[in-house]
This record gives C-alpha cells, sequence and structure tokens, in this order.
C-alpha cells in the first residue's frame, strides 16, 4: 500500500463504519442492497473485515509509537557511549603516541569508527583491554580511569549496545505492523468498492438513500439537456456576431 492510501486509512475506515452501519440498520438500504447479494450475512462479513482492519490500524500505531521511543532511547544512549569512547581514545592516544603495539590493542590503530555496530565494537575492545592490561591500566590511572571509572564507562556502552538492539526490533515490529494493517485495509476497500457498485445499481433512483451510505450520487442529464449548453453556445456566438 503506498504512502498515499495509508495517510487515507481514517477516512476509509469511516466511510466503512458508515457504509456498514447504515445498511445494516435501514430496511430500506439493507432490502435494496440484499436484492444484489448485500444481505445481513455479507454485510457481517464487511463488519469483521472493518474491525480488523481497525485492530490493525491500532496496532500499528502502537508499534510505530514504540519505534520512536526506542530510537530516542538508542539516540540519547549512542551520546553517552560515544562522549565515553572519544574521552578514553583521545587520552590513550597521546599516552602511548610511541607505542603502536598498544593502540593496536586499544584498537587505536585505524579511524573512528561511525556506524553503530562499528562504534559498539571498538568501544568494548577499548574498555575490555584498558582492564586487561596491566601496561595501559597503570599509565591510564594519571587520568583518573581508575576500575570504578573504567567499569562505568564500559556499562555506558553496553547500554547502547542493548539500546540498538531494542531499536532494530521496533523497526521490525513497526514494519510488520504496517505490512499486517495495509493488507487489512486491501481486503475491506476491496469489500467496500464492491458494495458501492451494487449499491449505485440497487439504488440508482433513490439519491437520498445513497448519500446515506456516503456514496454521493451522479445527477444524470437528458439529451436535451446535455445538448442546451452547446446550443445556448452557439446561440450566444451568432449574437455576438451580428452585433459588430
Amino acid at each position: 500500500m503506498s504512502k498515499k492510501l495509508r495517510s487515507s486509512v481514517p477516512s476509509n475506515l469511516n466511510d466503512a463504519e458508515i457504509i456498514i452501519t447504515n445498511a445494516s440498520s435501514d430496511e430500506r438500504i439493507l432490502a435494496a442492497v440484499g436484492g444484489v447479494g448485500y444481505d445481513s450475512a455479507k454485510l457481517a462479513e464487511g463488519r469483521v473485515l472493518l474491525v480488523d482492519a481497525t485492530a490493525k490500524k491500532d496496532a500499528r500505531v502502537a508499534r510505530s509509537g514504540e519505534q520512536l521511543a526506542a530510537t530516542a532511547a538508542a539516540n540519547a544512549a549512542r551520546v553517552l557511549a560515544e562522549d565515553a569512547y572519544q574521552s578514553y581514545s583521545t587520552l590513550a592516544r597521546g599516552e602511548f603516541k610511541n607505542s603502536k603495539q598498544l593502540l593496536s590493542v586499544l584498537g587505536l590503530d585505524r579511524p573512528m569508527p561511525r556506524s553503530e555496530a562499528a562504534l559498539i565494537a571498538a568501544a568494548k575492545t577499548l574498555f575490555e583491554n584498558g582492564m586487561s592490561n596491566a601496561e595501559i591500566k597503570a599509565a591510564m590511572l594519571k587520568y583518573r580511569y581508575d576500575d570504578p571509572k573504567l567499569a562505568a564507562e564500559s556499562a555506558k556502552v553496553l547500554a547502547f549496545e542493548k539500546a540498538n538492539t531494542d531499536q532494530m526490533a521496533a523497526v521490525g515490529a513497526a514494519q510488520h505492523a504496517t505490512e499486517e494493517q495495509d493488507r487489512a485495509m486491501t481486503r475491506l476497500t476491496d469489500w467496500v468498492a464492491q458494495f458501492r457498485k451494487a449499491a449505485k445499481i440497487a439504488l440508482k433512483n433513490n439519491k437520498q438513500l445513497l448519500e446515506k451510505l456516503g456514496i454521493r450520487a451522479r445527477s444524470t442529464k437528458t439529451k436535451a439537456q446535455r445538448g442546451a449548453a452547446a446550443k445556448a453556445a452557439v446561440t450566444r456566438a451568432a449574437k455576438k456576431s451580428t452585433s459588430k
């Protein structure tokens, strides 16, 4: 389903509600459309489709909200993890600028990570090896990177990793809910389209009942009425030419 059709979901649900409710409750409409295949049982089928589509729409809205919340949480967690990584790595690069081996141990012999996955992997390497390598650990104490601080900074990375995983799950759930909504809305709109065609036939002589179903009755002109406008135009043109 296109974005344009998705944006009209509330309108389509409302149209279906009007059609099904009024066709079911008005005996005149029910008798007329029943003659073209839309009896009470057929209208009940439409009601089932409407209920399902409404539920799928509500689920899609809920999942979209959860995705927004998960994205906000992941963005906030990334800021903390990135700051922790950059602070430690900047100091470590200066401290071990003459030791390619120690920079390599910390994973600092490569460019700054950009993607979420790359940042998580690089930050985990940085803090895990910063805590486990005695030489690095001793040297970084001068910058107040003792065990509690290293553990706290590492925790920020792990929190970001979890928030990023939660966000990806929320995105997947939102996409699935959207697909479910689209399928349900397609079934409903197809049913409504067929009903409209049948109702226009059954109620072609009752404009009021068609409009009660939310179906605009097209006014038809006679052949004489259709030709009147053209005739009037010819007359006006003739008068204009003789007046010159």
